[in-house]
């Protein structure tokens, strides 16, 4: 696999193309299976670790991590440690609580997840990585990828209109899209047509405390879900980057979640 090729532990020397020759992705119309549901608390009733999980999606002050699912700290909101699409397995790699700081508090929890297969060679690249910011900008390079399957699942802490939430998502792309466009303006224009292509495939109506949204980035598709049905499909190779550094970068519009990813590969 194309994590593979990477050995040496300055990440920072290694250009992306290099890093991500050789792997070979079925470009293909994504047609979703049943997303993973917020596990129900007879599921794990007799688990060793017993999870206590509402209805709204929260675990109380006992429920733990299990091997099923990862608990937000902040929010408490639970994910499932898996989802999935066409049969191919996505596995959680962060989480955490986006919150409004001037207001003081929480709008969402969120999780991203990656191709199972790639999980174990991510989390060597972190181990091997040194810390400073040009090693860890290198590794989320890496991440941004089309090549590399993600999804990104949202969970109202609240609920939420999905049209905030698309304003949300709007301002964060729209910041990644003027940076990029530093070195070449003209490439600002494209961005801004993707930008308001994906905006276009939120509908009317709320996320209401239960339900997710989930976001599918396969190649240069990405794919809108709620409530088990797709909300929209488009094509970009642009979006699916712009929320990868928007979550998991320095400048992560959720530092917990941000933390969380460095935290949770390093201690596996």
């Amino acid at each position: 696999m194309w994590w593979s090729r990477i050995s040496k532990p300055r990440i920072a020397v290694i250009t992306t193309a290099a890093a991500v020759s050789g792997y070979c992705l079925h470009q293909r119309q994504v047609k979703l299976t049943s997303a993973a549901p917020v596990p129900s608390p007879s599921e794990f009733g007799a688990s060793r670790f017993a999870a206590r999980i509402d209805e709204r999606g929260f675990g109380d002050s006992s429920t733990v991590d299990t091997d099923s699912l990862v608990i937000d700290p902040n929010s408490r909101l639970v994910h499932p440690r898996v989802v999935t699409e066409e049969q191919k397995y996505h596995e959680l790699i962060a989480v955490g609580t986006r919150s409004v700081t001037f207001l003081g508090y929480y709008v969402y929890s969120a999780a991203v997840y990656v191709s199972q297969d790639q999980v174990k060679n991510i989390q060597s690249l972190v181990k091997s990585a040194d810390s400073d910011p040009v090693s860890r900008s290198s590794i989320i390079d890496l991440l941004q990828d089309n090549r590399l399957s993600k999804v990104i699942r949202i969970a109202p802490y609240r609920k939420a209109a999905l049209s905030h939430l698309r304003d949300g998502f709007g301002r964060a792309l729209d910041g990644f899209a003027r940076k990029e466009a530093q070195q070449d303006t003209n490439k600002l224009s494209q961005f801004s047509k993707d930008i308001q292509n994906f905006k276009q495939l939120f509908p009317k109506g709320n996320l209401n405390l239960g339900e997710d949204l989930q976001i599918f980035l396969r190649g240069d598709t990405v794919t809108l879900r709620h409530k088990d049905q797709v909300l929209g499909v488009i094509t970009s190779s642009f979006i699916g980057k712009a929320l990868i550094y928007s979550y998991l970068s320095q400048d992560s519009v959720i530092p917990y979640l941000r933390d969380d990813f460095w935290l949770r590969q390093d201690a596996v």
